[in-house]
């Protein structure tokens, strides 16, 4: 794709082939007190894709808002939402990525994850505090330890299912299972 391409909504089907689910584990005690989200989201086994690549035809593709993704951990639905719903359509994602770097055929593009991930930002009244009286060693630390008592946080042994379908069944991208596990 050239750079500063324009991409528009019913163009999907000219720049990409098809959807996959990519789930975008993160190890929080890494990301965020070292200030490494690449790390942290790069660990042996985070990142997991498929089952499937589901090849998606221009009428297909006018259908991406349809489609229903759907996250849950130990049976507990965590996440439930149509990517309809998403912050940044595909177009507008395709368009951004364009004017900062070069995509080509083959390249995976995760988009974002809909609400119910198990982060949560501290409110307005934390923050300030945080920002004018404690250090950034201090603020990470007291975060991640509160995180650690989190139940919403993933353990070893918590089994994740991921799907995204549409609900007629026409497109339909299986489902993932990933188990957490320890290094």
């Amino acid at each position: 794709m050239p750079a500063g391409t324009q991409v528009r909504a019913d163009e999907l089907s000219q720049w990409l082939a098809g959807v996959t689910i990519v789930n975008d584990l993160s190890a929080r005690d890494i990301q965020l007190p070292q200030g490494q989200f690449y790390k942290g989201k790069s660990f042996r086994g985070f990142g997991p894709v498929g089952p499937t690549l589901v090849l998606l035809t221009p009428e297909e593709w006018a259908r991406w808002p349809e489609l229903h993704m759907r996250l849950a951990v130990n049976g507990q639905t965590r996440q439930d939402a149509y990517c309809g719903e998403m912050i940044h359509a595909p177009a507008a994602t395709l368009t951004e990525l364009a004017s900062v770097h070069d995509l080509n055929a083959g390249d995976l593009i995760a988009t974002g994850t809909p609400a119910g991930c198990a982060a949560r930002a501290p409110g307005k009244l934390t923050m300030f505090i945080f920002r004018h009286f404690m250090s950034e060693a201090t603020k990470w630390h007291l975060f991640v330890r509160k995180g650690r008592k989190n139940p919403a946080y993933l353990r070893p042994g918590d089994r994740i299912s991921a799907s995204i379908r549409t609900d007629d069944g026409a497109i339909d991208l299986g489902e993932q299972t990933t188990v957490i596990t320890t290094a």
